[in-house]
């Protein structure tokens, strides 16, 4: 029993150290002792088998503040990785990251997924079967929907048709897996390496097929009694509106997700909404001005709910959230409590990849004590 606590303290510490330098970038030995209250003798022990196991390295030598001059520690990298994979109903992005932040890779396959969970996780087993190195931490899997991150299974992805599916017996020779929402995927890539970095309380909303959020709350993802908070996109914003996959009617998502634009608008995709709209078509900018309306009703109700610090917008808001953000923000600032009055809504410099750049991510939460 003392060498299970020993061995659990250790790895305690070693995440500790790895989390300190992480958000550090770099730091000297000296000022992981001043941050972690651990003793110098334990982190030159810990830092050194760090080093010999090629999780960090010494990236530099410092400047001297009177005495010898201090090693510079950084996460290394291009040695350990993971790979992020995400669901769509068009497609299956893949992203590769190593634990240092950067990206080594990101590509798409197009393909239906609607109904073909099979055909699906055949090709992501695939592209996983040529990732085996002793320095592959494993890989992530984000799809919109309702998921149980510790069955690894997905309960319900209604864009997707999907329902009550255990990845495990689509992907039976592997282990390494995690499984996460799609925007909760953004929201952690946000966290860790995006613009919420130093933001304990905001929400990731992702537009495409759906909408839906990531919510973190005192720098932790908050996910409600049964797994399902976050799901913006069934806010009923007009209730005389559309039927909505879920049964209900007049929800966000039937006016402002991106596939439900372009159809108001008569056109086949967002990308040709854009440019309608940047050429001044009327009809485009009418639709336009009712989606803001209808995100701004919808994000004034988050704000007094949850007063969060930032709102980022991510996915497809990335591509058409530039003709819309003006509008949301006046309306917002208009109609939201004064104690939103410091609230940043931005749009994810992530483009639409935060959420496989997050799935990249869950493998590597251990390391760092998350």
């Amino acid at each position: 029993m003392v060498g299970n606590n020993n061995r659990l303290v250790k790895e305690k510490n070693e995440s500790l150290i790895m989390e300190v330098i992480r958000k550090n970038r770099e730091i000297s030995k000296a000022d992981i002792a001043k941050t972690t209250q651990l003793s110098a003798n334990a982190i030159s022990m810990i830092t050194s088998s760090l080093i010999k196991n090629k999780y960090i390295h010494m990236c530099r030598i410092g400047e001297s503040s009177g005495g010898r001059k201090p090693e510079i520690l950084a996460i290394k990298p291009g040695t350990f990785y993971s790979l992020g994979i995400d669901i769509d109903t068009d497609g299956i992005r893949f992203a590769e990251v190593d634990l240092a932040g950067n990206v080594k890779e990101i590509k798409r396959l197009k393909m239906n997924c609607i109904r073909n969970a099979d055909k699906a996780f055949g090709a992501i087993k695939k592209e996983t079967a040529r990732h085996k190195s002793e320095y592959f931490l494993g890989f992530g899997i984000a799809v919109a929907g309702q998921v149980d991150i510790s069955s690894k299974r997905i309960v319900l992805a209604p864009n997707l048709k999907w329902s009550n599916i255990n990845i495990a017996d689509l992907i039976f020779d592997r282990a390494d897996f995690y499984i996460e929402n799609e925007a909760i995927s953004s929201a952690i890539y946000e966290s860790l390496n995006g613009i919420c970095k130093d933001t304990d309380n905001f929400i990731c909303i992702n537009s495409k097929s759906g909408i839906g959020a990531g919510i973190f709350i005192d720098g932790r993802v908050y996910r409600g009694e049964n797994g399902s908070a976050g799901e913006v996109g069934h806010i009923i914003t007009d209730y005389y509106g559309l039927k909505c996959e879920c049964g209900s009617f007049g929800c966000l998502e039937t006016i402002a997700a991106s596939h439900r634009i372009a159809s108001m608008c008569g056109l086949p995709s967002i990308e040709y909404v854009v440019e309608k709209a940047e050429s001044g078509d009327k009809r485009v900018l009418s639709v336009l001005k009712n989606v803001s309306k209808h995100m701004g009703i919808a994000l004034v109700s988050i704000v007094n709910t949850l007063n969060p610090r930032k709102i980022i917008l991510g996915k497809e808001f990335c591509l058409y959230g530039k003709l819309l953000i003006d509008d949301i923000l006046s309306f917002v600032s208009k109609y939201s409590l004064p104690s939103s009055r410091n609230l940043e809504i931005l749009i994810s410099d992530a483009g639409d990849n935060a959420s496989v750049l997050g799935a990249a991510l869950l493998p590597q939460l251990r390391i760092f004590g998350k």
